[in-house]
């Protein structure tokens, strides 16, 4: 008798079950285990939750793929589910949930597969399937497994997703462990609850980064070993970013010891591959309106909200910002000291890449007028340098010419004189 795992893609969604959906990435030879990370396995084993939540590029699945490798060679169960956009549709994703579950329990789910089939709205019907499965799963689950749910933020728009996942969560049984992996932050409703009892395990982007004794294994494989102040130069640039770090490796080992030197010098700038990657893999998959104000937010240089209301004329900079952040882009927020308001940063890499879109999205014209608006608003908050860099940018003498006049002289007995006086001159 044909499987009904197999059957039930074709009579709910008209879709075949993809196998390299439920089957975990294999582990490459060129990549590093992350020692302090597979550290934290025992506590995968023994915590119901574990979530990874880092924007793209950060090595989130390479860690799942590891760990899963891990755990199998040890015994033990491991069922994986990698997302894509697709698995918003309900049908779609309760099907390959199913599917992935009975990779732990193969005759588990049968009567959810029955009800995924004849049930009419799964919209409203979706808890009589999960019941279904999740009962089968607490009857039938005798040794301890782990469920890996990978790209979450793939389907995190779908209809039903938050209830089905959160519902997953509460409805676990202790020896089912959940990991799942996202770039945006998950806001499942069990998840304050597990955090506050000590059932949670999260792992975020600054654990995620790549440390200088990771770095020093990543280039002996191709056969490079830098000095320590190139090492240095090189952690400083990506900022410990995975995928930064790997490209950067793969040029550095084509080149001889005198042209590293140089290349990491600029190695803010050139970065091709990386800028495509995630012009590709992010900005494709943000709003149109989002992706706009985000790069008018790198050209200005400066992610506080107050000044980007000014500069562009609107009111919501921090609603947009905070957005960005869950959308999962790699942007920080700390608190200036002094004024109390929340600062946000973004990686280095991240800023020029938004920076260098402009010119590519933007009219001439327009992208001289975003310069000449931030210049005359970094110049009335005391900012004198950035402005005339903006106002320069802007091609616009007439507006260097008056924000000299209007806030440049009073700083001329300033520490900044010498850099006001060769723009005087």
């Amino acid at each position: 008798m044909t499987d009904l795992a197999e059957q039930a893609p074709s009579v709910a969604v008209g879709t075949p079950i993809l196998p390299l959906k439920i089957t975990p990435p294999p582990v490459r030879r060129e990549e590093i285990l992350r020692h302090d990370l597979q550290a934290l396995l025992t506590e995968v084993r023994l915590l119901p939750v574990t979530v990874v939540v880092a924007p793209a590029g950060y090595g989130k699945t390479t860690l799942l793929a590891q760990w899963a490798d891990q755990l199998t060679q040890t015994g033990a169960q491991v069922a994986w589910l990698g997302f894509d956009t697709s698995d918003q549709e309900p049908a779609l994703l309760l099907t390959y949930l199913i599917v992935a579950i009975r990779r732990l329990l193969p005759t588990a789910g049968e009567q959810a597969l029955r009800l995924l089939q004849s049930l009419d709205s799964l919209k409203q019907n979706w808890p009589l399937v999960a019941g279904a499965l999740l009962s089968n799963v607490q009857r039938e689950l005798q040794s301890p497994a782990i469920l890996m749910l990978d790209d979450v933020h793939l389907v995190s728009e779908g209809p039903i997703t938050t209830e089905l996942l959160g519902y997953l969560l509460r409805a676990a049984p202790p020896n089912l462990h959940i990991v799942m992996a996202s770039r945006r932050p998950l806001t499942f409703a069990p998840l304050p609850r597990l955090r506050a009892e000590g059932g949670l395990l999260e792992i975020g982007a600054s654990d995620l980064l790549l440390q200088r004794d990771e770095a020093i294994e990543l280039l002996a494989r191709v056969g490079v070993v830098l000095p320590d102040d190139e090492l240095d130069l090189l952690l400083e640039r990506t900022g410990g970013w995975m995928l930064s770090v790997q490209l950067a490796v793969r040029t550095l080992a084509r080149q001889t010891p005198e042209q590293r030197r140089a290349y990491l010098q600029g190695l803010a700038t050139n970065q091709h591959d990386l800028f495509e990657y995630l012009a590709s893999e992010v900005l494709g998959m943000l709003p149109s309106h989002l992706v706009d104000r985000l790069i008018c937010t790198a050209l200005f240089g400066q992610a506080i909200p107050s000044l980007l209301d000014e500069a562009l004329g609107v009111d919501d900079s921090t609603q947009l910002l905070e957005q960005a952040i869950d959308f999962g882009l790699p942007l920080t927020v700390e608190t200036d000291g002094t004024s109390g308001e929340r600062v946000f940063r973004f990686h280095p890499l991240w800023q020029r890449l938004l920076a260098d879109q402009a010119l590519l999205r933007f009219d001439r014209v327009f992208v001289r007028e975003l310069h000449e608006r931030f210049g005359m608003t970094l110049a009335r908050h005391d900012q004198i340098e950035a402005a005339l860099r903006h106002l320069a940018a802007a091609e616009n003498p007439a507006a260097i010419a008056y924000a000299l006049r209007e806030y440049a002289w009073p700083l001329i007995d300033s520490p900044q004189r010498e850099s006001l006086r060769n723009w005087i001159e």
